[in-house]
């Protein structure tokens, strides 16, 4: 109900077609404006230190994280493939009215070029890895901070980035790609956001520690269904 209602609004403070996790934003900035006047975000923190594991090539071998071989074709593929799931390219251009069909080859092509521009050693078994969380800052951060400023300022709510200061980015850095995850022997799966995941256990919060990471889609087949 709190997305049928607010869709309109938030598609207006974007100024452009986003109908997904934008709107979630939207009615979380307009609850937090009406008692507060500055908040803080998390936005940036998967996209630099590998929230999703699932992005990435890896796999678990003997309870042990190993990336998946790929050259930089395989690898440009693989973003191809991941970002059209996240995106669903087609849906949006169908609500667009047009006869344009999605072409995964071309979307391939574009990534490959980009992918080639990165300093990356193709021999280390992580190069894969590193494009793809490479790629990702590169293309992503910049709109999530758009839909943040952009729904924030409706209301008069300061949303402040911590993880997107200049020195957090710069400290993501010097890590690794193998450093960025960790193994869950109770559930055997991949985790990612280790060093953060490590600071939590430092400072006293094992639950924060060994949480599993958790999506909340916004329920985007009400406006896909209406096509």
């Amino acid at each position: 109900q709190k997305f049928r209602a607010n869709l309109a609004s938030a598609l207006i403070a974007l100024q452009e077609p986003r109908i997904g996790q934008s709107c979630i934003n939207y009615i979380l900035h307009k609850e937090l404006a009406s008692d507060f006047r500055i908040a803080f975000s998390g936005a940036g923190a998967d996209e630099l230190f590998g929230g999703y594991p699932w992005r990435y090539p890896l796999r678990i071998v003997n309870q042990r994280i190993v990336p998946i071989p790929q050259t930089l074709e395989d690898t440009a593929e693989w973003i191809t493939s991941k970002w059209c799931r996240v995106g669903h390219l087609q849906t949006a251009i169908d609500c667009l009215n047009t006869n344009i069909q999605f072409n995964s080859r071309v979307w391939t092509c574009i990534v490959e070029s980009q992918l080639k521009n990165y300093q990356i050693d193709w021999n280390d078994s992580w190069a894969s890895v590193e494009a793809c969380l490479t790629f990702e800052r590169d293309n992503f951060l910049k709109n999530l901070l758009t839909v943040d400023d952009s729904h924030s300022m409706q209301f008069g709510l300061e949303v402040r980035v911590p993880f997107l200061d200049d020195e957090m980015i710069r400290a993501s850095q010097t890590f690794h790609p193998s450093e960025l995850f960790s193994y869950c022997s109770k559930t055997d799966s991949i985790l990612g956001k280790a060093p953060l995941r490590q600071l939590m256990l430092e400072i006293g919060f094992p639950e924060i520690a060994s949480r599993q990471k958790l999506g909340f889609s916004a329920p985007t087949n009400l406006v896909a269904d209406s096509i």
